[in-house]
């Protein structure tokens, strides 16, 4: 009995429950779930393996048509126990049904010619319309898109949910009469396409009017640098090309042209001059004019060379800037592994985690981004910014505080997060703080700041000044207390929705 209670007491668990599980492991050698008495499956392992072969080979056959193969056996069942068994075996109700002789379309966009969904479709036994390249979309759905676009184009939505409401009325606003005509007119454009042997229409009908298919002269406002006073500009900046557009402007009003700066620009760009170019043209004729002189390529012996290799290829040291100053430290890897596993093995900061969080973490943070969109916290562009998809895992190292101990410098815990999941969703946070903590009278930027502070105190000699480090000092953070610090000291207005965007995350 004591060492049941002793099972018990380790297991946190009921002393019955250890005497039961005892007792069943004597009698039949097993603890795991018995067979039990029961109404005998009609669907056994033979038919199950015969209904999945059965829709290997036809995978459009639907459960009634299942139902009657096996009734036809003798088998009678419901189409529930057919989809039960079959997802028993991962097979799940497809979400594309297509009757027989229907062919599927679509248009050689880069996802739809890839090979895994060719090879998608090869199983599926879609039966996949060739389409050529560089061939018109005559997909009605793609003037309905049109159309939603511009109905929602009207609306100015303000942000996602706004967005996503505007989109819903407006496809339901479109009048059914819109679809019949396209389905209407979709004949006689299949046929205008085919007499104009796949090149869209409205070039054909514009070639044979006009004889050509550039822009045609429209009326307007005759323009004031004319072709003539194009080449001279451009002919000005040949010679010299570091001229501003100002300085063109100045020159053309001299001779009584009087112009902006940005219709020089388009006149400029019609030539196909443009600003990169007459930068990297006049640098290279700087680079050009420079004396050619070939030195020594390398700042570096042979010697050193070979002696920074071997350092790099040495297993037996790891080289890391130091925590203070700009020194390079050799740090052999012992210490370095020793220093790390004493930092990690302390449980009042840092715990093993059984698995990677990754996956966990990132849902989360979808969910939490949405939750503030829904709640009008962050904009469409705060989204984007935010919003990770393939995130870094981080790495953990450490910086040798030489200036503590040359011999066995403790580490400074570095955490590498750049592109991380909390990477960007920190800096937006910080975007509000870190004005406020630099306004505080507390803050003290590095030891220089410090000692000019001290410059402005007068001492009487019966001070006593005291210094302290704190351990792992972002692992002792209590955020509450941060939070309730950013609402004391904030004067934004708004630090209600920056508060409201810290809770969440």
């Amino acid at each position: 009995m004591s060492n049941l209670k002793s099972i018990s007491k380790d297991l946190n668990v009921p002393v019955c429950t250890v005497r039961s599980v005892i007792k069943k492991f004597k009698a039949h050698g097993t603890v795991a779930n018995l067979p039990r008495c029961g109404r005998k499956r009609k669907i056994d392992k033979r038919f199950q393996r015969k209904i999945v072969r059965m829709l290997d080979k036809e995978p459009r056959l639907t459960s009634k048509q299942v139902q009657a193969a096996l009734q036809s056996e003798g088998t009678t069942v419901s189409t529930r126990t057919i989809h039960r068994r079959l997802n028993e075996k991962g097979l799940y109700a497809r979400a594309l049904k297509m009757k027989r002789g229907w062919v599927f379309q679509h248009d050689n966009d880069p996802k739809h010619t890839a090979r895994a969904t060719k090879e998608w479709l090869r199983k599926k036994h879609f039966k996949v319309l060739e389409w050529p390249s560089q061939s018109p979309d005559l997909n009605p759905i793609e003037n309905l898109w049109r159309e939603l676009k511009v109905r929602v184009a009207k609306r100015k939505a303000k942000n996602i949910t706004a967005l996503e409401e505007i989109c819903m009325e407006e496809w339901a606003n479109i009048p059914t009469t819109v679809c019949g005509n396209l389905v209407k007119t979709y004949r006689k454009r299949l046929t205008s396409v085919i007499a104009n042997k796949g090149y869209i229409t409205n070039v054909i009908k514009k070639f044979k009017a006009h004889g050509t298919v550039a822009n045609l002269p429209r009326c307007g406002r005759k323009r004031k640098i004319d072709k003539r006073f194009q080449r001279k500009i451009v002919r000005m900046l040949d010679k010299e090309p570091r001229l501003t557009s100002k300085q063109v402007q100045a020159a053309l009003q001299s001779e009584g042209t009087t112009v902006s700066t940005r219709t020089i620009h388009r006149r400029l760009n019609e030539k196909g001059l443009y600003a990169v170019k007459f930068f990297f043209e006049s640098t290279k004729r700087d680079i050009l004019q420079l004396p050619l002189t070939i030195g020594n390529l390398h700042n570096l012996s042979l010697q050193e060379r070979k002696a920074i290799g071997s350092f790099k290829n040495n297993d037996s040291i790891i080289i890391r800037e130091a925590d203070k100053g700009w020194n390079m430290v050799l740090w052999p890897t012992h210490l370095y592994l020793e220093e790390a596993n004493r930092q990690l093995n302390n449980p009042n900061f840092y715990v093993r985690l059984p698995s990677d969080p990754t996956e966990v973490f990132l849902e989360r943070l979808h969910k939490l981004i949405n939750q503030a969109a829904v709640m009008g916290n962050i904009s469409t562009n705060e989204i984007k910014f935010m919003w990770v998809e393939n995130p870094v895992i981080r790495t953990f190292y450490l910086l040798p505080k030489v200036h503590q101990n040359t011999r066995k410098p403790p580490g400074r815990p570095i955490v590498y997060s750049i592109g991380s999941i909390c990477e960007r969703v920190c800096t937006y946070i910080d975007f509000f703080i870190q004005p406020i903590a630099l306004s505080l009278p507390s803050f003290i930027k590095y030891t220089a700041d410090f000692i000019r502070i001290c410059r402005n105190f007068t001492l009487t000699g019966h001070e006593l000044l005291v210094t302290c480090d704190v351990e792992s000092l972002y692992s002792n953070i209590n955020h509450s207390h941060g939070i309730k610090a950013y609402c004391l000291f904030s004067l934004n207005d708004s630090a209600g929705k920056t508060v409201s965007m810290i809770l969440l995350f």
